[in-house]
């Protein structure tokens, strides 16, 4: 039986996984109201760097979800 910090770890994985496979086929639903997006996706983000100091991926799959393209994904970095 896993332990209750190795079930989590499963689970944050699992999902990123599910995340990735949806992109990978093509699957987007863009979010419309960016700017009401914005500071739940900040907060979010910004919580996941202080964790784990992982933020570009999460970025680049909200980007890719907005169907923007590879120059439009180095100018939101910068």
């Amino acid at each position: 039986m896993l332990s209750r910090s190795s079930r989590k770890t499963v689970m944050e994985s699992g999902t990123a996984v599910l995340i990735i496979l949806i992109q990978a086929a093509g699957i987007r639903r863009a979010i419309r109201s960016e700017r009401l997006m914005g500071e739940p996706v900040g907060a979010g983000l910004g919580f996941l760097y202080s964790m784990t100091t992982i933020s570009g991926p999460p970025i680049a799959v909200l980007f890719n979800n907005q169907g923007l393209v590879k120059r439009d994904f180095r100018a939101g970095l910068r």
